[in-house]
């Protein structure tokens, strides 16, 4: 069903190709010897590609060229930055001497990954066909997402509200469909119209027709759980469950590790607020509430990316639009970096 894999790996493959690319380029231009450089820069490597995979380059829906090129820049001046620090001041025994070596590096491999990221995604293979039969607010949130977003897995063909046809007019629809290994029917399973025509579905099964469910397709897509999923007993099962003392541990050391990271991005802050400023002179943090830790409510800060400070409060998209500044820092995720 899902064709997302496929292309997620060879993005994985391809970006591990230009990098070593990029480091035998660095290696001969520079008449350095191999042996004590391949160490240092595999480190890099790692780096740029533990970056790629946080940042979200190796996502669903990472195939937006534009998206892409501030991803990547994000991820080589963060990985620069903290590579230096590492190689000049903490690790001086592995380091890549001289700075330009390294700068040389980061340069090349930039250049490389846009490119070859730019063809990847101008081909885009291994599209899926999605015909989607259900109803009710998952099913609406669902098309608009599919008609409005450049999704770069799925394509919307055809979408039919259960609610507004007979069972013998969604009979018809469905047999229109052609059988293609690149056709994905979504249908909405506990819908009584579906369980009426059960048994024409289990025969087109055996015809080749790719059949997954609305909710799990839903939360494929719009990477969350469905809101009719969401009830007062889910809330109770989920903040009740307690973490273990060794969980919470490697948790806290992974969150300090990361922020440590990730320290080097705090120059981008500084950027967006001056963008900001030209826009709208608005502020740059606003302060959302999340719920944390058995149940306690949290503020969480984040940049803005909405014309107005909506607190966490959901507006339609006209009373409340996503700002110029809004539509890089909320695709690239940077709004989720403080």
């Amino acid at each position: 069903m899902n064709k997302s894999k496929p292309i997620q790996i060879m993005q994985f493959f391809g970006d591990i190709i230009f990098l070593g690319l990029s480091f035998y380029i660095v290696i001969f231009s520079r008449n350095l010897t191999l042996e004590s450089h391949i160490y240092p820069f595999s480190l890099a490597i790692v780096g740029l590609v533990l970056g790629s995979y946080i940042i979200g380059l190796y996502d669903r829906v990472a195939q937006d060229w534009k998206v892409n090129f501030f991803r990547i820049l994000i991820v080589h001046a963060s990985v620069f930055v903290f590579s230096v620090l590492m190689f000049y001041f903490f690790f001086s025994r592995i380091s890549i001497s001289p700075r330009t070596n390294l700068l040389l590096f980061f340069s090349i491999s930039f250049v490389l990954i846009n490119s070859w990221r730019y063809i990847f995604t101008k081909y885009k293979p291994l599209i899926q066909n999605v015909y989607v039969f259900g109803t009710g607010e998952d099913f609406n949130d669902l098309i608009t997402y599919l008609k409005t977003n450049k999704d770069s897995y799925y394509h919307l063909v055809i979408f039919v509200d259960l609610e507004k046809l007979y069972i013998d007019d969604i009979k018809k629809e469905f047999k229109e469909i052609t059988i293609d290994s690149q056709n994905l029917i979504v249908i909405d399973t506990d819908h009584p119209k579906i369980m009426q025509i059960k048994e024409y579905l289990y025969e087109s099964i055996y015809k080749g027709v790719t059949y997954t469910e609305l909710r799990e397709f839903f939360e494929t897509v719009m990477k969350r759980i469905p809101l009719s999923q969401i009830d007062e007993l889910w809330f109770l099962t989920y903040i009740q469950r307690s973490a273990t003392t060794s969980y919470m541990f490697f948790k806290r050391t992974f969150d300090l590790t990361f922020c440590l990271v990730l320290l080097p991005t705090f120059i981008i802050f500084p950027i967006v607020k001056l963008f900001m400023h030209l826009e709208d002179k608005g502020k740059l943090f606003i302060y959302q509430s999340r719920v944390g830790l058995v149940g306690r409510i949290i503020k969480i800060p984040k940049i803005r990316s909405r014309k107005y400070d909506d607190a966490g409060v959901m507006f339609g998209a006209r009373d409340n639009p996503v700002s110029k500044v809004g539509n890089i820092v909320k695709p690239t995720r940077i709004d989720e970096l403080p």
